[in-house]
């Protein structure tokens, strides 16, 4: 009953967001069609099996798909590439497709799950420019309730080992950070991402077979080898149309970053994939793999070509080394050891011909003055559980006298190029800035636990060669998050996290059980029901009113913009029935307790209204004020708070205000 109870939940959270949402009706609409066609066809045919649990796990998921799609066409950057749109649309409609026949099929719960998360969490939808937003919510409520059900129905077996606790521990350390964070609401959605990788971590440690956990890999390399041959035919358009200068920083509007850890990860699980039956899958392959070659020299993504040379070689010295014949052996090692080696080199000459920024000391340097940023900022003012997952606009409010003058450059040149959520550009360091020392200490805790579980998994393990291959492509992708940090994308953390638990599953050996006392147990399942009911609560009431304020986006039009810190300001003064629309939605607002960014945009409203009234002015300052509460960094609505008061007449009030607006714009980023 719990179970069912749970889903109807995620069924009414889903359907609320998905509908409530004024912005992208027709499209929702035009989606929803093959999704309750698909519904129908399969009622139909399955109606002698059919049942209610499997009825809720269709819509939870289908609703799942069309809020992910959706929500990823809606917010896709403007490209040059023609009929975008139309290919996601055609994604879309095979997950619809892969979730109906697994079912109908009677395919295991959990793999179908799986292949419904990693679709609905693609490079197309969630991509590195949109960092995290609202979507991380969805996500883990979809999870939870399968989540529990599959625990409870022992469809996964996860052991309570020393790696277990490890995970948990870090994630209440990352908790904490979260509710140390000075903007409480981007720290909630970086602990919702976090969290969903952490469900997937588990599931993949407790997944009983192995033909159900290769079910899933192959789907996620196919689907990889599509993306890489999809984004080869992407920057052949640019070349037809004689712009390849586009590709300096994204192709189809997607960063080379993200791009580069989706090859950083993937790529070594394309050996894997060759060991697969099907001779048309392995051709498809071969193909793929000419597409990874063509994309990286294009992209140039530095981090990504490290990662894909070193696991290279380690899986030449793994053909080498694991019996292959004498001769074989060195033609192996010259094919793959020169892969990389002529990847550098077309590169590095192509780079010499058009500018030296590829291999310049000045790009690295740049990145030094980044790690020394994140370093002094978290060493200085928050060494133990850090800022809270993903709150990097905190370098910009914080004071800059402690850093050099050389530091600020950089960084004021990262700001005025990509804006303020720059990343730490190395996981470590991060993880640090996110998490703290505590939380840092934690992590490499639980990585070394995996290291030394993985360990002694390999020597019991029939499936040596499969084992390698996650550890290759785990060891690339750390690699390239040294240089980088694409960890917010779920197209790589929530894959990485699941190879992570893959490796260090118990499908062929006993579990090495550790012995907890009952009361424990007890008190630690009630710890996790708490923490579900707390979660759903928040998400609900938050999301809630985070659709109010799309809303209100969304009747602004073109009369508003948003300055680098993501506050909403109106160019222009709206008309009366423009101005009445907002405030009608502003009144259906719940009180906010976690969304600065929310308050401000009520009270920039009330301030912009032509009538400077007393009561307006007033609705505006007890916005404006409960913004300040909850993240008292904002020097947007401090400095609005002097205007106020200046209006009201109480100039001590509008002083001081003045005076925290200029302390906290530190690099006179603030618009005037």
């Amino acid at each position: 009953m719990v179970i069912y109870l749970l889903i109807a939940t995620n069924i009414v959270y889903l359907s609320g967001i998905t509908f409530f949402d004024i912005s992208n009706h027709q499209l929702i609409r035009d989606l929803s069609f093959p999704a309750i066609l698909g519904l129908a066809i399969y009622s139909y045919l399955d109606r002698k099996n059919i049942t209610v649990f499997k009825i809720l796990f269709l819509v939870s998921s289908g609703l799942f798909l069309l809020y992910s799609f959706s929500n990823g066409m809606y917010y896709l950057p403007a490209t040059k590439i023609p009929k975008l749109k139309i290919l996601i649309k055609v994604i879309y409609y095979a997950s619809l497709f892969v979730l109906f026949s697994d079912v109908y099929r009677k395919k295991d719960i959990v793999t179908t799950f799986l292949k419904v998360i990693f679709l609905g969490t693609n490079i197309f939808l969630a991509w590195y420019y949109l960092g995290l937003t609202l979507r991380s919510l969805p996500v883990l409520v979809y999870s939870i309730p399968f989540f529990v059900y599959f625990i409870s129905s022992r469809r996964i077996n996860i052991p309570l080992d020393f790696l277990s606790v490890a995970a948990i521990l870090f994630a209440i350390s990352a908790t904490i950070s979260t509710l140390l964070s000075a903007d409480k609401w981007i720290a909630f959605l970086g602990m919702c991402h976090f969290l969903t990788g952490l469900l997937l971590f588990f599931i993949g440690r407790g997944i009983k077979k192995e033909e159900d956990l290769k079910e899933v890999i192959f789907l996620m390399i196919g689907f990889f080898g599509i993306c890489c041959i999809a984004f080869s035919g992407f920057i052949v358009y640019y070349i037809i149309l004689g712009s390849g200068n586009l590709l300096e920083s994204n192709i189809a509007s997607f960063h080379v970053n993200g791009i580069g850890g989706m090859i950083a990860l993937f790529f070594p699980l394309l050996f894997y994939g060759l060991r697969h039956k099907n001779t048309t899958f392995k051709v498809f392959l071969y193909l793929s793999f000419i597409a990874v070659v063509f994309v990286l020299i294009k992209s140039e993504s530095r981090a990504a070509m490290i990662g894909v040379a070193v696991s290279l070689f380690l899986i030449a010295g793994y053909y080498i080394f694991s019996g292959c014949r004498s001769h074989r052996r060195h033609v192996i090692l010259v094919v793959l050891g020169a892969i990389p080696i002529l990847i550098l080199t077309i590169i590095f000459f192509q780079n010499f011909i058009k500018t030296d920024e590829f291999l310049s000391s000045r790009t690295l340097m740049i990145r030094f003055s980044v790690w020394e940023l994140f370093l002094s900022r978290v060493v200085h003012f928050a060494p133990y559980f850090g800022f809270g997952p993903d709150n990097v606009a905190m370098n910009a409010v914080l004071p800059a006298n402690l850093l050099r003058k050389e530091t600020i450059n950089d960084y004021l040149f990262f700001i005025h190029n990509s804006g303020i959520n720059l990343h730490g550009h190395n996981i470590l360091i991060q993880y640090l800035f996110s998490y703290g020392s505590i939380g840092l200490a934690l992590f490499l805790v639980f990585m070394m636990r995996s290291v030394l579980h993985f360990k002694k998994m390999y020597f019991a393990s029939s499936e040596k060669f499969g084992m390698l291959i996650f550890i290759f492509a785990l060891i690339s992708i750390f690699c390239q998050e040294m240089l980088d940090f694409t960890f917010v994308d779920t197209f790589t953390f929530f894959p990485c996290l699941f190879f992570l638990g893959a490796i260090n599953g118990y499908r062929d050996q006993p579990a090495d059980i550790l012995e907890i006392k009952s009361f424990s147990s007890i008190y630690f399942r009630l710890f996790v029901h708490v923490f579900i009911v707390i979660f759903y609560m928040v998400s609900f009431y938050e999301s809630y009113n985070v659709c109010v304020l799309l809303n209100q986006h969304k009747v602004a039009g073109n009369y508003i913009n948003a300055d680098i810190f993501e506050n909403l300001l109106f160019k222009t003064v709206p008309d009366s029935v423009t101005m009445g629309r907002l405030i009608s939605l502003e009144n259906r607002k719940l009180p906010e307790f976690i969304y600065p960014r929310n308050l401000q945009f009520g009270g920039e409203i009330y301030w912009t209204l032509p009538d400077k009234s007393t009561k307006n002015l007033e609705n505006a300052r007890l916005k404006f004020e409960a913004c300040v509460r909850l993240y008292s960094y904002s020097a947007f609505c401090h400095r609005r708070l002097y205007d106020i008061y200046s209006s009201l007449a109480q100039p001590d009030l509008a002083k001081s205000h003045l005076e925290s607006s200029k302390r906290l714009d530190v690099f006179h980023l603030m618009p005037e």
